[in-house]
């Protein structure tokens, strides 16, 4: 049995706010986290003594850190002409400017403005790292593991309007086609004054979003052996988060209702229950001249496809509502009952290949030749889809929401991004060793 034992510390120095604003205290105060402690333990055990059979697992602490973008907005965004000032306009406000004309100066605006500060005893994003894996030889240099595979997250962010009254009543939306179909949508409604009336939206940068990620992972994996390599697995997994945001500046409220963050709960951006992947290397050992020299790789994988909302276009029909969007709250426009992710875009497969052949030439030369495919059946992997699912409609007394069945759910776009499979790509190449 082998034990690693480990111990780290880590602390983020934050700057000294700039510019407080004497109206709000928490603009004058940046985090401080000093008890970033992070232990680490790794067991590596040999079951039977052979080497054929091994357990291992592992176990550690780690520390985020708040970025710059976010600390910008902290410093800059305090309400004051000093900094950079943010302001809000409804069409009804008095004063507001008619596109495409602009304000003369911020003093002219009869609006207040909009400011950014932390939470107070901000944490740094930590987050748990564990594992279990069980690894048994099957045949020379080929092993069969079975492994368990986790992660729990804590104090990651989220941005919250903290000026926003109670809800003063609810609105009942008729929903009309679709799924919902019949049936009556009860939300609360935000109207009225802010409590706080020398600012608009003050957002709370709050890190109180929490992760959990669990996989179960089968692999099998072979050394090059009598010129055969194999790598393949697959992998069951679930990834939930109670609004987790995937954006690095600030914003004024990115959940459906800041007081009530249950109904952020729900399965995660990057949620991807099923992937499998396989690659290869095979040199064929042959008197056959035709196959002598050659080598074949290829790469295939498939996985399921990424979750993404449906959300609902309009706003809330009371003219006094607070903000835009269905409660008027300037939160994520989706329906409550429906839930967060609760759509998926079709499984993603691909296959890239490469074959080559290598010569020899005089002396201690040689050349190899090769031909290398991207996506070779130029398959259509979908990354974004219309997410329009439905669209308010009605009167002030009896708002409605009609399905958008011409284009939700109709993909926007393919073979795109940082994960997805691009289109078919050859190229051809050689390659001289001498």
């Amino acid at each position: 049995m082998t034990l690693n034992l480990g111990l780290r510390y880590e602390y983020q120095q934050m700057p000294d706010p700039q510019i407080p604003n004497p109206l709000e205290p928490r603009t004058s105060s940046f985090p401080a986290d000093k008890n970033n402690w992070g232990p680490r333990i790794g067991v590596n055990w040999d079951a039977r003594g052979d080497g054929n059979t091994v357990v291992r697992g592992g176990y550690g602490i780690f520390y985020g850190r708040i970025i710059n973008s976010t600390i910008s907005n902290g410093i800059t965004n305090t309400g004051l002409a000093t900094g950079q000032l943010s302001l809000t306009f409804q069409p009804t406000t008095a004063g507001a400017p008619v596109y495409p004309n602009i304000l003369p100066s911020a003093a002219a605006s009869v609006t207040r403005p909009n400011i950014v500060f932390f939470e107070p005893d901000t944490q740094n994003p930590t987050i748990h790292q564990f594992d279990l894996i069980f690894d048994q030889k099957i045949a020379p240099n080929t092993v069969l593991s079975v492994s368990y595979v986790g992660s729990k997250g804590h104090h990651l962010p989220v941005f919250l309007d903290q000026n926003l009254p109670a809800p003063s009543g609810t609105l009942s939306y008729a929903m009309s086609g679709g799924p919902l179909d019949g049936t009556v949508q009860t939300v609360p409604v935000y109207t009225g004054s802010r409590p706080n009336a020398n600012f608009t939206q003050m957002t709370q940068i709050t890190y109180g979003v929490d992760t959990t990620y669990n996989a179960l992972v089968l692999a099998l994996n072979r050394r090059l052996t009598k010129g055969l390599q194999v790598q393949t697995s697959y992998t069951f997994s679930r990834s939930r988060d109670n609004g987790q945001s995937s954006q690095t500046f600030t914003a004024a409220n990115n959940v459906l209702n800041p007081q009530d963050l249950s109904l952020e709960e729900s399965v995660s951006n990057f949620d991807v229950p099923h992937r499998f992947s396989f690659s290869a290397v095979w040199q064929p050992r042959s008197s056959n001249v035709l196959l002598d020299g050659f080598t074949f790789a290829p790469v295939i994988t498939a996985s399921s496809g990424a979750p993404f909302n449906g959300f609902v276009s309009g706003n809330a029909p009371p003219a006094n509502r607070i903000l835009t969007g269905l409660e008027g709250n300037g939160g994520t426009n989706r329906i409550p009952s429906v839930g967060r992710n609760a759509f998926r875009l079709p499984y993603q497969t691909n296959l890239d290949l490469r074959i080559a052949r290598s010569f020899s030439l005089p002396g201690r030369t040689k050349i190899e030749v090769l031909a290398e495919g991207f996506n070779l059946f130029n398959r259509i992997n979908y990354t974004t889809a219309n997410t329009t699912f439905y669209t308010i409609g009605g009167t002030a007394t009896a708002p409605t929401m009609v399905y958008n069945s011409a284009t939700f759910g109709t993909f926007t776009n393919a073979n795109s991004g940082t994960f997805a499979p691009r289109p078919r790509e050859i190229q051809l190449g050689a390659r001289v060793t001498f």
